[in-house]
């Protein structure tokens, strides 16, 4: 049992650590979505978008996420939080 809690606090450190990392990246989009609007550029851009997307799917692909449902699931909470 000492090992699944040792597994257990493994997985809720690396949780800790995503959600910071989403909340620096989010406060960064932030930034640029700010430059943007001062400079006159339209904030939603899709072509932008579709890399983005494209070029997250294939990093995940590398790192050996299937083509899966929890890859759909990935890209569904990338897409949201992006």
């Amino acid at each position: 049992m000492e090992s699944l809690r040792n597994e257990i606090n493994e997985i809720n450190d690396i949780d800790e650590e995503l959600l910071q990392v989403w909340s620096t990246r989010i406060q960064v989009a932030g930034k640029i979505r700010a430059c943007k609007k001062k400079n006159g550029i339209n904030i939603s851009q899709t072509k932008q978008w579709n890399d983005i997307i494209d070029s997250t799917m294939a990093v995940g692909d590398k790192l050996v996420l299937e083509i899966s449902e929890r890859s759909l699931k990935i890209r569904y909470y990338f897409e949201k939080i992006v």
